[in-house]
């Protein structure tokens, strides 16, 4: 069994790229216990209307298909309103299906984004004013540091050239910074790291005393920027992008050695019209590859020679997300109801992702 609290399931005007009722119906095959959405849809989840418009859509893919047993949760945007900061607040306070907040430090698909680091500094002021404890979720890619109009279609590799490691790595200081110095109470969960630096930081800020964590996909823990440079390599775009050879090495090893917290996908998909051709959208249907991770995670964890302790899967793709976006006390997942996983092949890893995209779409 496996929670992810990272999920990008689209329906609504988005309904051609992937419905709700399509993803749960593959993370139930893929053996998760529970996802949680995220609120970069069209129409923008950050209030109480759209969250429940979210969950009705969720109870009628239930309803209409038994086979789907995953736990539908979703998160809440974050924008640098006062109004909408107490909705979403209220919305983690009084709806059960809330698991945590969302905010993209940096902009990735959509328009929800608080970019100015003033701005930022008073998300999470705002936060701590109104008492709240729950866990928010970055994106951490900071503005200052990226070049989007480098990015060239034809050389897909661009695409990691025009978000630089140091701009996650930036953004990354300045959340645990920000929420530091507004006395932030609440978790803070990096979202995607791709890169060994990120995880150290927020290492060092857990020895401070803090409450964060971070988690991985399994694209960035599998795959590297080889892929960008592949004849299929629009496919690979992704925010953040994939990273170098050694990048990837290291981080495997962070992640073996215990240092990542959780496993999480960032489920994204797109057309393979909307991947090939403008917009050239990033991100990649991800729910299909975990089983995959989570074999290679127990082959490859055999070989690690390290003196830190080693990873706990079962901690990393369930226990810390059950208790990280769990709520007043209680685990995010209550009941055990997935006893079965869809078999794993013995094909190569990873597998290629344009057969799952027209699948898809």
């Amino acid at each position: 069994m496996y929670i992810c609290p990272h999920v990008h399931l689209r329906d609504e005007e988005e309904a051609y790229k992937e419905t709700i009722a399509h993803g749960l119906l593959v993370a139930t095959q893929a053996g998760f216990e529970a996802v949680i959405d995220m609120p970069n849809n069209k129409r923008q989840v950050v209030n109480r209307e759209r969250v429940r418009e979210r969950l009705n859509l969720a109870q009628r893919a239930r309803e209409a298909n038994s086979k789907i047993v995953t736990e539908y949760h979703v998160h809440v945007g974050l924008t640098a309103d006062p109004a909408q900061l107490e909705e979403a607040v209220y919305c983690y306070n009084e709806i059960p299906e809330v698991a945590g907040q969302k905010l993209f430090a940096g902009r990735s698909i959509g328009t929800l984004a608080v970019i100015k680091e003033d701005e930022q500094k008073f998300v999470f002021k705002r936060l701590t004013e109104l008492g709240y404890k729950g866990p928010v979720v970055i994106h951490a890619e900071k503005e200052q540091y990226m070049n989007v109009g480098f990015f060239d279609p034809k050389r897909p590799i661009t695409h990691a050239l025009s978000r630089p490691p140091l701009a996650a790595i930036a953004s990354v200081k300045d959340m645990i910074d920000f929420s530091g110095e507004a006395g932030f109470q609440g978790h803070l969960h990096i979202a995607h790291v791709s890169l060994p630096d990120e995880v150290y930081l927020v290492q060092q800020a857990k020895k401070q005393g803090r409450r964060i964590s971070c988690g991985v996909t399994p694209h960035h823990f599998m795959l590297d920027e080889s892929y960008l440079r592949s004849s299929d390599g629009l496919l690979y775009k992704m925010n953040p992008p994939l990273r170098s050879k050694e990048e990837v090495r290291e981080l495997r090893a962070c992640v073996l050695a215990g240092l990542v917290d959780l496993a999480e996908n960032d489920h994204a998909v797109h057309s393979l019209e909307e991947k090939t051709n403008p917009p050239y959208f990033s991100g990649m249907p991800s729910l299909w590859m975990y089983p995959h991770f989570v074999k290679w995670l127990g082959t490859i964890g055999m070989e690690l020679e390290n003196e830190r302790e080693p990873i706990d899967v079962v901690r990393f793709t369930f226990g810390n997300a059950n208790k990280i976006f769990g709520k007043h006390g209680k685990p995010l997942v209550s009941e055990i109801r997935i006893k079965h996983t869809w078999p794993i092949s013995n094909e190569e890893y990873p597998m290629d992702p344009r057969r799952f995209c027209v699948e898809l779409t």
